[in-house]
C-alpha cells in the first residue's frame, strides 16, 4: 500500500514538473518580429524574388525561407543538396533560385494567360 502511495505521489510530482516546464517554455518566447507593410515591404519582397542566394540568419527556418522566396521546402532542399532540411546553419548560403533562371517579372501564376479585353465584349489579340 505504501508503495502505491509513493508511485501516485511520484506521478503527481512528475506531472507538476512537466506542466511547469511547458509553461516556462511558453512564457520565455520572444515576441515575433514585426515587418512594416507598404512600399518598403513591397520593395523588399521584389528584391527577395530577384535574389539568387539567401544567407541563413538566426531564427530562419527552411519553411520561412521557402515562403519568403515563393519556393517549396523540397525545392530548396534539392537546390542545395540538403539531406536533412531541418539542419540549416546561421551563415549558410542557400540557393533560392536555380542557376541561370531568370527572376520572375510578374506575380502571375504559371499557366495563366493575361489578355486585354475590349469593353464591347470581343477579345483583343490573336
Amino acid at each position: 500500500m505504501n508503495n502505491s502511495l509513493n508511485k501516485m505521489r511520484g506521478a503527481r510530482m512528475l506531472g507538476l514538473i512537466a506542466s511547469a516546464v511547458l509553461l516556462a517554455g511558453c512564457v520565455a518566447q520572444a515576441p515575433a518580429p514585426v515587418r512594416s507593410g507598404g512600399s518598403a515591404g513591397q520593395a523588399t519582397r521584389a528584391a527577395d524574388e530577384a535574389a539568387e542566394f539567401h544567407v541563413v540568419q538566426a531564427g530562419d527556418t527552411l519553411m520561412g525561407i521557402s515562403r519568403r522566396y515563393n519556393r517549396s521546402t523540397i525545392e530548396l532542399a534539392m537546390l542545395n543538396g540538403l539531406t536533412d532540411p531541418n539542419q540549416i546553419k546561421v551563415g549558410q548560403r542557400l540557393r533560392v533560385r536555380p542557376a541561370g533562371a531568370e527572376a520572375p517579372t510578374a506575380a502571375t501564376p504559371e499557366g495563366v494567360e493575361i489578355k486585354p479585353i475590349d469593353l464591347s465584349g470581343s477579345m483583343v489579340g490573336p
